[in-house]
């Protein structure tokens, strides 16, 4: 049956709670006409779809704001969480959707809540890099110094301003992008980035910070290091 169809079906029989599963399949393909209609019948607002996302996850995803609060208001916790721990203002923020974060943090939405890799609302930002959603973030208390370790390289201990450095340096020519080094600055008191365990070669530094392991060069010729000068463990180096 389509989707469409279905939604008719379950609108007529209100029985949304007993087989909505396949309502809520394809976690793109879902229109906000379809979710309404869902949720009117009597649906379970709980459910998840194959991704494990929720329906308030689908209304950040979608910047359906009145949506999302219609699930508040009928009970659904602004924090409700993926198996991982992917909470809907986590995923607003990776898809580039600044105004439903406000709305989530209006709300009450934890913005120092992590997911089960360590990584707040603030360190996933960093994959989008919008510039209004790191302002929401910072103006709601986000912590800027918070380290958290990388699946690949547990040792790598990344900053959010390492992520964005990495995915998306370009916000980095904000004024929140700004804001940010200035907060990270001022917390470390380094204009650059501290040197850490993992860092054993320049490659993984520039790795790390940069997204791009031949950096190493112009990080080398910045700070004047070579075979008479070395770096250790805790030294601030700048970057290019």
């Amino acid at each position: 049956m389509a989707l469409s169809a279905a939604v008719m079906v379950l609108a007529a029989t209100g029985a949304g709670a007993q087989s909505a599963e396949f309502l809520f399949g394809d976690f793109l393909e879902v229109t906000p006409q379809e979710v309404v209609a869902y949720i009117e019948s009597g649906g379970d607002l709980e459910i998840r779809n194959h991704q494990t996302y929720t329906l308030m996850h689908w209304a950040a995803w979608a910047g359906e704001i009145e949506i999302a609060r219609g699930l508040l208001d009928r009970g659904v916790n602004v924090d409700i969480s993926t198996p991982d721990g992917m909470t809907p203002m986590m995923l607003a923020g990776i898809v580039g959707r600044p105004d439903m974060v406000a709305f989530f943090l209006d709300e009450g939405a934890d913005y120092a809540r992590t997911n089960d890799k360590g990584y707040t609302a603030l360190h996933l930002w960093a994959l989008n890099g919008h510039p209004d959603t790191l302002t929401h973030l910072l103006d709601a208390g986000s912590d800027p110094l918070l380290r958290v370790n990388t699946p690949e390289k547990s040792s790598h201990h990344f900053l959010p301003l390492d992520g964005v450095r990495k995915h998306n340096p370009w916000a980095l020519d904000t004024e929140a992008g700004r804001r940010l080094e200035r907060l990270t600055y001022q917390g470390t008191g380094c204009e650059g980035v501290i040197v850490l365990p993992s860092d054993k070669k320049l490659t993984v530094l520039a790795e790390r910070t940069l997204g791009k392991a031949s950096k190493w060069r112009e990080i080398a010729e910045l700070n004047g290091l070579g075979p008479d000068k070395g770096y250790q463990l805790g030294d601030c180096l700048k970057l290019p």
